[in-house]
């Protein structure tokens, strides 16, 4: 299953991340922690953020590269939405 991961710097991480979850709860399976979130969109594919001192980690699996593609430009946009203190660096996406 192709996977992929990037990191972006932000001082808001943890707040970023409730965010998300909170908008996609009402639609997908997601399970949320202090530090951690992660969103089940279905169909094999998922996402897990993980909150640093400086930054999120997020962690994508998908089914296909297509799939993988598409779920790293949904997430990167949601980020960007969601984000209210500051804007998160870009992501740089690294897939296995």
């Amino acid at each position: 299953m192709p996977q992929s991961n990037a990191t972006v710097q932000t001082l808001h991480g943890s707040a970023y991340i409730s965010r998300l979850c909170k908008h996609w709860s009402h639609r997908f399976d997601v399970t949320l922690t202090a530090d951690e979130g992660r969103i089940d969109f279905g169909d094999s594919k998922h996402c897990v953020l993980q909150a640093l001192p400086d930054g999120i980690s997020m962690e994508i699996h998908a089914p296909d590269q297509e799939s993988l593609e598409s779920l790293e430009r949904v997430v990167v946009d949601h980020l960007l939405r969601m984000a209210k203190h500051d804007k998160p660096s870009d992501a740089v996406w690294t897939r296995r």
